[in-house]
């Protein structure tokens, strides 16, 4: 049996076996065909006295998924758009289809509000006046001009020099008598202070409060009734806790706030009314997504960057960040300064990291054909499978050392925007810093170093507060000079100690790790260093500290680059510098590059020094010519200006 049905357009067609056929004529012998209303579909049914009489061809394409009941439904909720104005086609679809879900049983085929979105926007378009190509070209019907009170409301229409329409009820603005301070910028951002509570961190709420308040009610006290409603409701003897309309710590977790659910004066009977028809829309959703497999509520683009944006403001804003650093402090040998410090560690981290990649066992076998030339690139492989390390592999112990797979999966950790990291901060090892001291912070800063206490890692220490203080220190201390020094020459990790028979110096466990280390040094990195040897701590800060080992073709000796110049940057008294360090280029091996710091600030292009930058003096041993390159991010000094060396 065949239905008649409304097609999106209004016309009739009819269904029958899940297909939909419009008419396309009607014959001499009072019959009348109806063809497939896919354009393609050759297919067609001849119908006389309500009775299908022939059916010709086969469809080429998927049937109708839609039943006649949701047409039908359809066809209403495009009726009641147009004839109610006045309610959000939002609204409306809500309605229908809870109504269709009572008679039916679920509402699970029925569509997506966004796929049939621009259909019931257009039905509406159809009763509203015509939107114009230009403001110009507006035409404001007389029934616009009023509002409910039949009160004029259109107060202006200016077309010259430019379209300008302004609307205003006269008995409400009677009402109203903070319009012009609130035209002050001052006070629309204590305004918007007030309004910002619900993002702001729960400590600071009540001093928010208190500022705004204060300053506001000295402007004008007509914001008291304003202020009390916000005090009595939000914050002093609440109504709502703030943990029930903070947003701070949830940021990026859920969607919006929930403000929208609270009006002024609730009524009991409608918010439980409301709160049932929300739980049907729920359980509406959740069957219309696990049947159609999309989203019911895409989030808006400008949500989603708002929400980063106050995740950024929120980063900002915390005092506290967590990053873990290695403190050497029961050492049997040391290391000849944290930038080389650095480098083992870094070395040893990704030399760990490659060893659990390779390790096969029975409850992983990680496929290794991925590059693996950085820590970043090994993070990236074993992340799927850290779950199942951490759990499975407690007696996987890898040959070069005793330490279970297990435990150098800790290594790895989820950040606060859920990507995997190292645990330790290595950049700190880099930095122009000659020792971290525990316990100790910098003037103004609150990043305090201490022992943790929530690391997998981390056991009861044995070792004395004291103890870990001195020893905190990674480079120079006097209490340590006796034990054997790790440096780092021409690429190669070096044992080093005054008395050649110490007993740590015949180890052959130190020696065998020594000589893995720099092998895999050489096949992982020695491609991307410049053979640089940190200095000791103790030398001079207008020595060199780093120095590039390549031979390079030059006219005068590196020495005697080095003293022109040491020279260049210290003949003015009041911008004195001294030389970080001096490397070659990885491509032109004929420049020397001087890293500059101290007060010796001088850019070029500015004819002065900055306050705070840093300056590379470039040295073309081939020439024999010298530039100075200012690395201020303002300074665009990408054309540089040669001078020659006399």
């Amino acid at each position: 049996m065949y239905s008649i049905v409304d097609s999106q357009k209004g016309s009739k067609v009819i269904r029958f076996q899940d297909n939909l056929y419009r008419l396309q004529k009607h014959n001499k012998n009072g019959s009348i065909r109806w063809i497939c209303t896919n354009r393609y579909c050759s297919s067609s049914i001849t119908i006389r006295n309500q009775t299908i009489e022939n059916q010709r061809g086969q469809h080429n394409h998927d049937k109708v998924k839609r039943s006649a009941s949701i047409m039908n439904a359809f066809k209403h909720m495009r009726q009641e758009v147009r004839n109610d104005v006045g309610k959000p086609v939002t609204q409306i679809y809500t309605e229908f289809v809870s109504e269709y879900r009572h008679i039916n049983g679920t509402a699970e085929s029925v569509p997506i509000f966004d796929t049939i979105r621009s259909t019931l926007y257009r039905d509406r378009s159809t009763v509203l006046p015509k939107h114009p190509r230009c403001i110009r070209d507006l035409i404001v019907p007389d029934y616009f001009m009023k509002n409910l009170y039949d009160e004029m409301m259109l107060f202006c229409d200016q077309r010259i020099p430019t379209r300008i329409l302004a609307f205003c009820s006269l008995s409400a603005l009677k009402e109203l008598d903070l319009v012009e301070d609130l035209k002050k910028e001052d006070i629309k951002r204590q305004v918007a202070n007030i309004l910002s509570l619900p993002l702001l961190p729960p400590n600071e709420i009540n001093r928010a409060f208190k500022e705004s308040y204060d300053m506001l009610l000295s402007v004008n006290v007509d914001f008291l009734p304003f202020f009390k409603y916000v005090k009595k409701t939000y914050i002093v003897n609440a109504r709502f806790n703030s943990s029930n309309w903070n947003h701070y710590s949830t940021l990026t977790d859920r969607p919006r706030t929930n403000n929208h659910r609270l009006i002024a004066k609730p009524n009991i009977w409608k918010w439980i009314m409301q709160i049932r028809k929300d739980d049907e829309q729920t359980i509406i959703r959740l069957e219309q997504e696990k049947k159609q497999n999309r989203s019911t509520r895409p989030r808006k683009r400008k949500n989603i960057v708002r929400d980063i944006c106050l995740s950024g403001l929120k980063t900002l804003s915390t005092p506290d960040k967590t990053s873990y650093h290695v403190i050497h402090a029961n050492p049997t040998l040391l290391f000849e300064n944290n930038i080389m410090l650095g480098v083992f560690i870094k070395n040893f981290i990704h030399l760990l990291l490659l060893a659990v990649i390779q390790h096969k066992c029975t409850f992983v076998n990680i496929d290794d054909g991925l590059p693996k030339s950085s820590i970043s690139d090994l993070i990236k492989i074993i992340s799927p499978h850290i779950a199942t390390l951490r759990s499975q592999c407690v007696q996987c112990y890898l040959p070069i050392c005793h330490i279970s797979v297990s435990q150098i999966a800790h290594l790895v950790v989820m950040n606060k925007t859920n990507t995997w990291t190292l645990a330790i901060d290595l950049s700190v090892y880099s930095k122009n810093q000659q020792f971290r001291l525990f316990d100790c912070i910098k003037m103004g800063k609150h990043n305090v170093l201490h022992q943790s206490t929530i690391y997998p890692f981390c056991n009861q220490s044995e070792i004395a507060y004291r103890d870990i203080l001195t020893k905190s220190l990674t480079t120079y201390n006097p209490d340590l000079l006796h034990l054997p020094q790790i440096s780092f020459i021409n690429n190669q990790f070096h044992l080093e100690h005054n008395n050649s028979s110490h007993i740590i110096l015949k180890s052959e466990n130190i020696v065998e790790m020594l000589q893995l280390m720099n092998y895999h040094f050489i096949t992982y990195f020695s491609h991307n260093t410049n053979s640089k040897r940190p200095s000791s701590s103790n030398e001079s800060q207008f020595h060199c500290k780093k120095f590039n080992n390549r031979s390079t073709s030059t006219n005068l000796e590196p020495d005697q680059y080095r003293a022109f110049v040491q020279k260049l940057i210290t003949s003015d008294p009041n911008h004195s510098g001294y030389i970080y360090s001096c490397v070659s280029g990885d491509y032109n091996r004929n420049l020397l590059f001087f890293n500059i710091t101290g007060n010796f600030r001088y850019c070029p292009r500015k004819g002065d020094h900055h306050k705070r930058n840093s300056v590379t003096i470039i040295i073309d041993t081939r020439s024999n010519d010298y530039t100075i390159r200012c690395k201020d991010s303002e300074c665009n000094n990408t054309k540089l200006t040669w001078t020659p060396i006399k």
